[in-house]
């Protein structure tokens, strides 16, 4: 009996160090490019081409914009499709937009994954101050009410420019 209870121990922890383990691994794992807040900056340029991106999750399309900016071409990385839909921004190209956000070099390229988007009278709040996304866990999960957490910021007067 007791050699029994020694098995079962001992398979018991083994478990539970490979449990542990494994999920060490997966934590730190990238889950893409993070937010990283000495690298805020604001962009301001034209909207080149919208791309749409497969999310982690099927159901979830992601939107890229390649923007042309007076310090060269960026692709800002902004947030789930259906988020800007909430807030009543369609993106098109030739929209002039002014990007709040971490701007990067990402595969010799340069990226800005934004925190704050200004277009077409509206302005859209995309992370909080950490540089998550707002939409991240959904209301449940501490999310901010409305869908699944983007809020507009405020309505954007006309840039005189």
């Amino acid at each position: 009996m007791k050699v029994l209870a020694r098995k079962i121990g001992g398979l018991a922890a083994g478990f539970v160090f490979f449990g542990l383990l494994a999920s060490s691994s997966f934590a730190q794992m990238p889950r893409g490019p993070m937010y990283q807040w000495g690298t805020e900056k604001t962009l301001t340029g034209t909207v080149e081409e919208v791309q749409t991106v497969q999310g982690r999750v099927p159901w979830m399309m992601g939107v890229h914009l390649a923007v042309d900016t007076k310090d060269g071409a960026f692709t800002a990385m902004v947030g789930p499709y259906y988020v800007l839909q909430s807030q009543g921004y369609e993106p098109k190209k030739g929209d002039k937009v002014e990007l709040l956000g971490s701007v990067l070099k990402i595969n010799d390229q340069n990226v800005i994954i934004v925190k704050t988007l200004k277009a077409q009278g509206k302005a859209v709040e995309l992370r909080d101050d950490q540089g998550f996304p707002l939409w991240r866990g959904g209301p449940r999960m501490g999310g901010r009410p409305g869908m699944w957490g983007a809020q507009p910021v405020a309505p954007v007067a006309p840039s005189s420019k």
